[in-house]
């Protein structure tokens, strides 16, 4: 358990950071200038780790029922 919440951490650092690199530098014609919003990516991102969260209680109470009804 330990493990995959170090892999998740390592899988949003790594998104957060291709991310900002990919901006890269302003342009001279501020009409074609890249708007930076990464509001979207962080909601994204929050929606896949709770959906994570959840998954693993989930599948560790069902772990727990089966344990308990042998």
């Amino acid at each position: 358990m330990k493990f995959s919440k170090i892999l998740l951490l390592l899988a949003v650092a790594g998104t957060i950071s291709f991310k900002m690199m990919a901006q890269g530098s302003l342009p001279d014609d501020p009409d074609t200038a890249v708007p930076l919003d990464g509001g979207l990516s962080i909601a994204i991102v929050a929606g896949v780790s709770y959906g994570a969260k959840r998954l693993m209680k989930n599948r560790k109470v069902k772990e727990e029922s089966k344990a308990n009804n042998k």
